[in-house]
């Protein structure tokens, strides 16, 4: 299950520790929200808990497995025919209409999405549209290093910023200057 030892350099601790810390952060957030203005956080710390497990055990992986296993299930030939190209990028349209979906549920249920909570909910959609566009076939050339670190941090930026301005947005209005 493990694609490689957990924490054998120095790199995985940080890259571990990068998305661990915002989605700490997150649960805080959530936690010391009032109801109905905290679902925003609690998608934001369940999202890079999941990719904090992802850099450790290589979930995408076993994900992309598994939808393998079912299209070829599906056809033999479905992954390498490119006449139905149109009805693969169709079905990740499927999918990004859903997450567009569920976002607008997010809003309703969320009553107060600020600059905070939007930064790091666009951090989570970027990281969310550059993973789906990697499994466009023909993709993967184009998103290989270095531009697939770029990508990753500019997502894991906008999420620490969103949660560390969140925090210290709370931090102020608890401890408000005299």
């Amino acid at each position: 299950m493990l694609t490689q030892p957990p924490f054998d350099s120095p790199k995985l601790w940080v890259i571990f520790l990068a998305w661990l810390v915002p989605g700490l952060v997150a649960i805080t957030l959530w936690r010391r929200r009032p109801r109905g203005s905290r679902a925003a956080w609690l998608l934001v710390a369940g999202c890079c808990l999941v990719i904090t497990a992802d850099k450790v055990i290589d979930l995408q992986m076993q994900f992309y497995g598994i939808g393998r296993g079912v299209l070829h299930f599906a056809s033999d030939h479905w992954l390498d025919d490119e006449a139905r190209l149109p009805l693969r990028i169709g079905a990740i349209g499927v999918c990004l209409a859903a997450g567009i979906g569920a976002l607008w549920v997010l809003v309703r249920r969320d009553r107060r999405i600020d600059r905070a909570k939007g930064l790091a909910l666009a951090g989570i959609a970027w990281i969310v549209i550059y993973v789906g566009a990697r499994l466009v076939p023909g993709m993967e050339r184009y998103l290989e290093h270095p531009v697939d670190w770029i990508a990753e941090g500019l997502g894991l930026l906008l999420v620490w910023s969103g949660t560390m301005l969140g925090r210290l947005r709370e931090h102020s209005q608890s401890n408000p200057v005299r």
